[in-house]
């Protein structure tokens, strides 16, 4: 192994390209790489001018960009010649190699308006060869063997058999290969795919990876499995399982954070046969391909008239058990059958599928006596004997004591309903009431809202509410905040924090000094301007600024004092009489150009 590869963040650093008060230099992770690694290309650009920085990275043929990531700084000195604000932007790019042979990085190029610098151009040496991207045909169990540029670090996938019936369970593991002397780590997680043209179900996907041995050629490797799938095929022909690509890092240690690399496991085809037409019974459903048993069971054996039995059908083995098919059960002599209630029972292992489905049936007895259940039957295929097979169950009794009366809902044919009548002549009269015997009704009295009291009643709440909302209504006028209140009131906070200011100066307190004025412009800023600007970074604060005053130099402006508000916060020192007063003179002419900004609606 390289020695470069021991200590991580060996670069080719190139000398860094300056123009007049611009410098721009890049560097990259490693010299020397192999096709599926992850190279870094790092960006530094300092400036020490106004303006906004553009970087043009060009394209580089046989990079695939990943992600980037960037950050900025901004530090401030002071010279005899005033303050001097240094800004530094950063930028990662990662990278995967794509081809083999010499790879040429040209030079990035940096401009703040006219000023322009470039980097010096950088040589990536690439070994190794790119991965076949047909699909590879291996026995059952067997891996693909590394291949010149995987080195020391591989991805296969392993099935358990290349070929299969439709609906015949089929293993898939995705698997790492390592070297015993090497030292890896997975960078980002990696799901099992869903596969077009399968059911499947994921057996296995340990959090920490187990580590077996086993012989590859003619060496011994470190094999870790990443996850396992059953696949279930569901429609006949061949498919082509795409690689699966993982990211790693490669001896991290405590002198470095190793180097990043990509690998992608080989395509492998899988042939999906359909179901031998020779002997296939003719009520076979596709669903019942597996290994499986059938069996039926009774609550009880014994019954009194009027209850009822629950007849459980039990499907139970190896296969997909959850899209198997019962044997229908839609009548049976002797009994009334209702609609049966599904249980399913799966079982996930890492050798695959199990479980069992059951069906609860309950039979209500029409008659009594001894009732049979005859023997239940179901046809599923064989996958392992490539046969088709018509599974029993045993025939099942029932006695019932005593004769069952007719359900309500199946009425005998015989019964008639007859309606009884009552003769006049057997009623005696003295049995008869009247409904009743005397009644008196009361004169009314007047009318309520002939009442005095009707009507202070029913106006009496609707006019106390018509005052109390007409006085709430003029309570909100007085305190209403108009737009010109609002100025008012920000321009008395803007003056009262650079009093505080001015009074931070007059006791040597140069970072409160700085703290109050950051909040009188960035308060009265975001009235005028109508949008909240705590929070904003410089630049955005600039930007905001400076689209609402084009063509001036107020956002620049802004923007260093604050960030000379900001350095002086954290670095305070002292200032004599005559530099607050000058400071505080500066600021007030600020202030004063903020409010001479055209104000808008704050939101």
């Amino acid at each position: 192994m390289r020695a470069a590869w021991l200590i991580y963040g060996v670069v080719l650093l190139a000398a860094p390209a300056q123009a007049a008060g611009l410098a721009v230099s890049t560097a990259l992770s490693d010299g020397r790489v192999t096709v599926g690694d992850v190279v870094t290309l790092e960006i530094r650009a300092v400036a020490q001018v106004e303006g906004a920085l553009e970087l043009q990275i060009p394209r580089v043929d046989g990079l695939t960009e990943l992600s980037r990531s960037q950050s900025e700084g901004t530090s401030i000195s002071w010279t005899n010649n005033g303050q001097k604000i240094t800004r530094e932007q950063s930028l990662q790019i990662d990278y995967q190699v794509e081809k083999a042979g010499r790879i040429d990085i040209p030079p990035v190029t940096g401009r703040i308006g006219s000023i322009e610098a470039r980097s010096s151009p950088l040589a990536l040496v690439v070994d190794g060869n790119d991965a076949p991207a047909s699909g590879t045909v291996l026995g059952p169990g067997e891996v693909a063997p590394p291949e010149a540029g995987e080195r020391e670090l591989f991805v296969r996938y392993r099935v358990s058999q290349p070929e299969a019936y439709l609906g015949q369970e089929i293993l898939l593991d995705l698997e790492i290969f390592v070297d015993p002397t090497a030292t890896f780590s997975i960078s980002d997680s990696v799901n099992p795919p869903e596969l077009d043209g399968f059911w499947r179900e994921i057996l296995d996907q340990p959090k920490r990876l187990e580590r077996r041995a086993e012989r590859i050629g003619n060496r011994t490797y470190h094999v870790y499995r990443v996850w396992r799938l059953a696949l279930y095929g569901l429609e006949a022909g061949e498919r082509t399982l795409e690689p699966a690509t993982l990211t790693f890092t490669q001896g991290q240690s405590i002198f470095g954070g190793g180097r990043r690399s990509r690998r992608r496991s080989l395509p492998v085809t899988i042939r999906v046969k359909p179901l031998p037409t020779e002997g296939r019974p003719a009520d076979f459903n596709n669903n019942n391909v597996g290994q499986y048993e059938l069996s039926a069971t009774l609550d009880r054996d014994q019954v009194p008239a009027g209850k009822a039995v629950v007849l459980t059908v039990t499907l139970s083995g190896s296969g997909n058990i959850k899209s198997a098919r019962l044997p229908a059960i839609d009548n049976l002599p002797g009994f009334r059958v209702f609609p049966p209630t599904l249980k399913e029972h799966p079982e996930l292992t890492r050798e695959g599928q199990r479980g069992r489905k059951s069906a609860e049936i309950l039979l209500m007895p029409e008659s009594g006596g001894r009732l049979e259940i005859p023997s239940l039957a179901l046809s599923i295929f064989d996958p392992i004997g490539q046969t088709y097979r018509r599974l029993h169950t045993t025939s099942l009794r029932v006695a019932v004591d005593g004769t069952p009366t007719p359900t309500p809902s199946d009425p005998p044919p015989s019964a008639e309903v007859s309606t009884p009548t009552l003769s006049p002549d057997k009623v005696s009269r003295p049995a008869l009431r009247p409904l009743r015997y005397r009644s008196s009704l009361p004169t009314p009295g007047s009318a309520p809202w002939r009442q005095p009291w009707f009507w202070g009643l029913l106006l009496g709440p609707w006019v106390l509410y018509g005052g109390v909302l007409a006085f709430a209504r003029t309570f909100q006028s007085l305190r209403a905040e108009t737009p010109e209140r609002q100025r008012r009131a920000a321009r008395r906070h803007a003056h009262q924090r650079l009093a505080e200011a001015r009074a931070a100066l007059e006791k040597g307190e140069l970072g409160a000094a700085h703290a109050h004025f950051s909040e009188a412009v960035l308060d009265f800023g975001s009235q005028k301007l109508g949008r909240v600007l705590k929070g904003l970074t410089h630049e955005q604060v600039e930007a905001t600024f400076t689209a609402q005053s084009p063509g001036s130099d107020l956002g620049p402006r802004v923007r260093r004092a604050l960030e000379a508000a900001d350095f002086a916060r954290f670095a305070p020192g002292a200032v004599s009489a005559s530099e607050g007063a000058a400071l505080t003179a500066r600021w007030e002419a600020l202030l004063t150009e903020i409010d001479a900004l055209p104000g808008e609606a704050p939101r």
